[in-house]
């Protein structure tokens, strides 16, 4: 992957801690941007994030790779989120 590639929000690790931490008007105009069926999964997603302080799953870009993710604040409030791919290594 390229660094500085721009994807939508709602398919990155990144795009999901930076939204779950954003105010809660910022999330609710994402979410409607989306369509109806797409907005209580990803809902339940930014509320689980925002409980355990990260995110945590597999990458829905790479396969074979999983995301470790945490928010970044600063006065404001979130302002990024660090990805981390993890790639599990096998007993040897």
């Amino acid at each position: 992957m390229r660094a500085g590639a721009l994807f939508p929000v709602e398919v990155t690790s990144s795009g999901h801690v930076i939204l779950a931490f954003s105010s809660d008007d910022v999330r609710e105009r994402h979410l409607a941007r989306l369509k109806r069926a797409e907005r209580a999964p990803l809902k339940k997603r930014l509320t689980r994030i925002r409980q355990d302080g990260f995110e945590d799953t597999e990458s829905k870009m790479i396969v074979g790779v999983r995301n470790l993710c945490v928010p970044v604040f600063d006065a404001r409030g979130v302002v990024a989120a660090i990805t981390s791919g993890f790639i599990r290594q096998t007993e040897q």
